[in-house]
């Protein structure tokens, strides 16, 4: 019986250490498949990563382009401004209209600065600098002639005259200190 007893109890041993056995199996499958798939996530991690990155640059290279963009545009603008502004100077010069001069040179002094520094290295730019001078020049000619010739007695509308001259001194104090000191 005892013997009995001691086959029973190792086959009972015996099944349970297979059943441990194939639960250890069991186990380490599941370890292996949880393994696997950590493994897996990193990848996919790691690859998104990168994905990201790549998204970055190219979204960091296209705001790049945006800003150039923005500053082409910009100074197409100003020199569009430039352009037609020195062509009414001329026009005001021609024309001896000191009243809209006066504020065509303050806002064409604040556009060249923009451009000084390409002034001499473009000779377009130099070209309508130069315009932009003579047209100064030909208004202060003018506005000095008007002041040498004025004469109270000899005005037919003295408010019309008055203001006129007002309107040239303005003209010669946007010009600057030099021009003032010289009036």
């Amino acid at each position: 019986k005892k013997k009995k007893k001691k086959k029973k109890k190792k086959k009972k041993d015996v099944k349970k250490k297979k059943k441990k056995k194939k639960k250890h199996n069991k186990t380490s499958e599941c370890i292996n498949d949880l393994c696997n798939k950590i493994k897996s996530i990193k990848e996919k991690a790691l690859q998104s990563e990168k994905m990201v990155d790549e998204i970055c640059r190219d979204i960091r290279g296209l705001d790049n382009c945006k800003n150039n963009l923005l500053a082409s545009i910009t100074t197409f603008k100003q020199l569009h401004m430039l352009v037609g502004g020195v062509a009414q100077l001329k026009d005001d010069a021609l024309k001896q209209s000191y009243d809209r001069a006066a504020n065509l040179i303050s806002a064409l002094n604040d556009l060249w600065l923009h451009f000084e520094e390409y002034t001499n290295k473009i000779p377009q730019l130099k070209k309508l600098k130069n315009e932009m001078e003579l047209a100064k020049i030909d208004l202060t000619q003018a506005i000095y002639r008007d002041f040498r010739l004025f004469d109270p007695k000899n005005v037919v509308d003295i408010d019309e005259m008055n203001q006129r001259l007002r309107d040239g001194c303005e003209v010669i104090d946007v010009m600057g200190k030099e021009e003032r000191v010289k009036f």
